[in-house]
């Protein structure tokens, strides 16, 4: 059964799942997507160094579940935090990783005085609701009206004087952070607003809690407020509702082709195509040699998501 088919079943588990960096995938180069998630290839050998945004995101979801947990000492949840980084040193040490200790150095920096002297100001009142909160919440496309899921997780979901607030952590390597129309214009966290509401939850603001990762010579000489940010942005139903139908347009867009066996996948053909892990299979393509023989040798199929785990309805 293939996505259009599974998008056009009456039977909802076999509705296809879809998440925004599908999206972005399929935005970027539909060949792409079509190797990485239609056809489920992945590469054999994937570097399993973890750079600082995902080192940072790491510490920050462990520091806010301890919270949501009931921990509220700040040295008892550094000391969680400091333990789980002398575990990702060790880890760096054992396979020889040296960038990887590097990157770990500087997050570890960076969050310790995030928690220390960032958090204890911007967190005052918060109500943690969720870490890292998945929701996966039935839709249909506006106008050919595909049937799937679309999937997502929020890095931290909290309340504040009775108002909900979803926040993305944001690392910027450039010692900046993002400007006013970046934010407004950032699609994800507004689907992910859209589809939260869906679920009858009353997202009151998105909040863009921005780290500064960028390295510098002497961090004792950077001032907290050129480390750290948290701005906050508003959506009005009618943006909500415009992202929201914009966005379901490239997911209908996706299905239509994804069912269609004449379909002609489109390369973006970018210089950073170079960093593309479907650079090999993509150039044998165009130059006109099938490229089957280089996916099995390097690639291997992603494993499936057992049958049975996608709800009905999200109440």
């Amino acid at each position: 059964m293939n996505t259009l088919e599974k998008a056009t079943s009456d039977n909802s588990e076999d509705w296809p799942i879809f998440s925004y960096t599908q999206l972005q995938s399929w935005d970027r180069c539909e060949y792409s997507w079509y190797l990485g998630y239609d056809q489920e290839w992945t590469k054999k050998d994937k570097k399993t160094s973890a750079n600082i945004g995902t080192l940072a995101h790491k510490y920050l979801e462990l520091y806010y579940r301890m919270i949501l947990e009931g921990t509220i000492d700040r040295l008892v949840l550094w000391d969680a935090v400091e333990t789980s980084i002398a575990a990702d040193i060790n880890a760096a040490i054992e396979s020889s990783n040296t960038n990887t200790l590097a990157e770990i150095h500087r997050a570890a920096i960076i969050v310790k005085r995030y928690i220390f002297e960032f958090a204890p100001d911007k967190d005052i009142g918060m109500k943690v609701l969720g870490v890292e909160h998945h929701f996966i919440i039935p839709y249909k496309t506006p106008t050919l009206g595909y049937n799937f899921y679309l999937q997502g997780y929020v890095d931290l979901l909290y309340s504040k004087g009775g108002k909900i607030r979803v926040v993305d952590h944001k690392t910027t390597a450039n010692a900046g952070f993002w400007k006013p129309g970046e934010i407004m214009m950032d699609p994800q966290m507004t689907l992910y607003v859209a589809a939260l509401r869906r679920t009858g939850m009353k997202i009151f603001e998105i909040e863009y809690n921005f780290l500064n990762s960028y390295d510098y010579k002497d961090m004792s000489k950077v001032t907290t407020e050129k480390l750290f940010k948290r701005e906050p942005s508003y959506r009005t139903d009618v943006e909500v509702q415009n992202f929201e139908y914009q966005l379901l347009l490239e997911i209908e867009k996706l299905i239509k082709a994804a069912g269609d066996e004449e379909y002609r996948y489109h390369r973006s053909l970018r210089r950073d195509c170079d960093n593309c892990m479907f650079k090999e299979p993509c150039l044998h393509g165009l130059k006109g040699i099938n490229p089957q023989a280089i996916l099995v040798t390097k690639f291997i199929k992603k494993e499936k998501m057992p049958i049975g785990i996608r709800p009905r309805s999200i109440a």
